[in-house]
This record gives C-alpha cells, sequence and structure tokens, in this order.
C-alpha cells in the first residue's frame, strides 16, 4: 500500500495486546494494521470500524461504508452495530482520502462529533473513559474542537466536488442522494433500505418523511421518474439465446436447485418482466403450462422465452425438459402466445458444446 501521512488531530488508538508487535498506539500502526483494506477501489472512501474485546485485541475490521465520512453516509448506528454483535468493548475508527490529502473535511468532524455524542463520551483526564458499555478510544480533542468551531475543512470532499472531479461513478450511495436532501440521506436511505425501496415511494412518503419537504420529494420522485423512462426507452430486445444467457447466468450461477424462469416480451421482443414459476427438475408435474402462460396473459404479452437452469453445469436437455417443451409449445399455438424458445443454462466448463447453454430453437425443436 503506497505511504499515507496522518493528520495528527485525528483519533488515535490505545494499545492493543501485550507486545510492542501487537501494541496499535499510533497512527501510523493503524494504518499498518489497515494495509490493504483502502486497495479494493482507490477513488472512494471507505470507513472502517475496529472492535476491540476486554484485552483490548483488535476483534475485526469491518467496513461499515463506502464514501465520505459524514452523518449522511456513516450513521452511529451503522458503526455501533457491528460492534455490538461482536460483543465488543470498546471501538476505533478509521477512513481514506482518496485524494492523498489527509486533512479532515467538514463532514469527517461532524461525523466524529456525532459518534462521540453516541457513544455518551465523558471527557476525563484519562484518555481512554467508559462510556455506555463502549469506550471511545481518543486523544484530548481541544484541538479537533477548534477545528471544528472555526470550519477549516476540505471542501474538496463534498460530495458535488468529488462528483465533479472523479464522477459520480465514485460517489456511495449515500454521497449521491446527500447531493440532492443533504444531511437525511442517511436516515433516509436507511428507512428505505436501498434506492429499489426508495424508489417506491410516493410523493407523500417522500414529503412527509423529516427533514425532507415538498421540494426535495418532487426533486426525488422527478429522478426516478426520469430513470424509469430511460430505461423503458432502452429496453434490450431478446431475439437470440445468447442475450438470455447473459440476462439469466448471474442469477443461476448461485442457485443450488433447478429454477424455472418465464420471459414476458412485447412485439418488439423487449421484456416486460421476469418472473420465476417454479422451483426443481422442470417437468409437467412442477411446471404446468398455465403456470407459464397465467402471467403472460396477465401482463399482455406478445411472447414468452422460457429458461430453466441446470444446477450439474451440463446444459444437456433430460427427456422431462423436452416433455415440457412440447407441452408449453402446444398450449401457444392454442393461446396464441408465440414461444420464442426454451433454453437450459449450464456452465460452459461443464458443457460438451463449451457454449454455456442449450435453446430448443436452435435445435429445430420449437
Amino acid at each position: 500500500m503506497k505511504a499515507m501521512k496522518i493528520y495528527e488531530a485525528s483519533l488515535t488508538y490505545n494499545c492493543v495486546g501485550t507486545s510492542d508487535s501487537d501494541c496499535l498506539d499510533s497512527p501510523k500502526k493503524i494504518v499498518s494494521y489497515l494495509e490493504g483494506v483502502f486497495d479494493e477501489d482507490p477513488t472512494v472512501e471507505y470507513f472502517i470500524a475496529i472492535p476491540f474485546n476486554r484485552k483490548n485485541r483488535p476483534l475485526a475490521r469491518i467496513i461499515v461504508s463506502k464514501g465520505t465520512a459524514s452523518s449522511c453516509l456513516v450513521h452511529p448506528r451503522e458503526v455501533f452495530k457491528p460492534a455490538i454483535l461482536a460483543s465488543a468493548c470498546a471501538i476505533a475508527v478509521a477512513h481514506n482520502h482518496p485524494s492523498g490529502d489527509p486533512a479532515p473535511s467538514r463532514a469527517d468532524f461532524k461525523v466524529t462529533s456525532q459518534l462521540r455524542e453516541a457513544a455518551n463520551d465523558k471527557r476525563g483526564s484519562d484518555t481512554r473513559t467508559k462510556q455506555g458499555g463502549f469506550d471511545w478510544m481518543k486523544p484530548d480533542t481541544r484541538a479537533l474542537d477548534s477545528a471544528i468551531g472555526t470550519g477549516r475543512v476540505n471542501e474538496a470532499q463534498l460530495p458535488w466536488n468529488r462528483a465533479a472531479t472523479h464522477g459520480t461513478k465514485a460517489l456511495s450511495d449515500h454521497e449521491l442522494l446527500y447531493a440532492i436532501v443533504g444531511n437525511v440521506a442517511s436516515d433516509l436511505l436507511f428507512e428505505a433500505g436501498s434506492f429499489a425501496g426508495l424508489a417506491k415511494w410516493s410523493m407523500a412518503q417522500l414529503e412527509t418523511f423529516k427533514g425532507i419537504g415538498r421540494k426535495k420529494a418532487a426533486a426525488l420522485a422527478s429522478i426516478f421518474e426520469i430513470n424509469k423512462r430511460t430505461e423503458e426507452g432502452h429496453r434490450p430486445s431478446y431475439c437470440d439465446p445468447d442475450a438470455v444467457h447473459r440476462l439469466l447466468t448471474p442469477e443461476c450461477i448461485t442457485l443450488e436447485t433447478e429454477h424455472f424462469f418465464v420471459l414476458l416480451l412485447d412485439r418488439k421482443n423487449q421484456l416486460i418482466k421476469k418472473i420465476t414459476v417454479g422451483t426443481g427438475t422442470a417437468s409437467s408435474c412442477l411446471v404446468h403450462p398455465r403456470e407459464v402462460f397465467r402471467d403472460a396473459i396477465f401482463h399482455s404479452a406478445s411472447a414468452i422465452i422460457v429458461a430453466h437452469n441446470h444446477p450439474s453445469g451440463d446444459p444437456s436437455p433430460s427427456r422431462a425438459d423436452i416433455k415440457v417443451t412440447r407441452q408449453l409449445r402446444e398450449a401457444a399455438k392454442v393461446i396464441g402466445i408465440d414461444l420464442i424458445d426454451h433454453i437450459v443454462i449450464g456452465a460452459k466448463q461443464r458443457d460438451p458444446h463449451g457454449i454455456g447453454y442449450y435453446s430448443f430453437n436452435e435445435a429445430g425443436l420449437i
């Protein structure tokens, strides 16, 4: 890991372990302890929590969040939750600056103050005081408090400035949301669970969330609507089995049992919806035509592609696969919805033909 400067006004750490080699009593030793953690993606900030046991030995190095350390990005509950789960008696925190400048930003000061308050810090002459079941390892914080009061911060670390320098891809989810709604971003994202969950919120739900209001609610709702319309205008067309293979393989490689999928398509063979209609070996007793075509009729699909995985990795069709394909082909003729293909998803390394899938359409069986 490349050499890193240490900002001396940041938190220091008490001795951990019984020997000099185990002692994390200086920022440089903490950097050594965290070597490699920040190398995964040098363009983003990582916020690390280090829980300690009763003997002051580190229990783990936990990546709490990716992005600038601020109240909108690192909420105290996100920091203390892993410490509680690990039955820790003390914690220490650290984060990197991708710019290489270790000078703390306004957000760094703010989150440090919040974490200190969350730990119910009661200052004393000792550098380590007991608060709320945890030890908050800290030095004399008078220099830190002074910097907070004067507002001497690194403006380059603010999300909008980082976006201008590194692009929006370098921002974490919290940072992206912070650029729109400000300090309530962390609480809002925690409540919604994810961007996908937040996108389902109505204007009324957004507006009533503390700290949002009508203007920010409208901005968020508008962004999700723009994204939705953009996706609708660029939906991929599934005209060949290779496209279906690329769509389903990331999901199928994690499955230990067979899953039967149905892709509902419009007149341009663009995806309307992907559904799972059954699990287990693809056979007539597990996948009946009525289960396959029920959603196709409900969503007014013009055509469907069915697919299922073989956990063994060999996509060669079984007798049951051939049987259910024939049943679906006959049902499609009666219902008037085209069955474009039935694809068996496997793995290239276990496919006798080295393709990774089997297409009934390409084999001339549909």
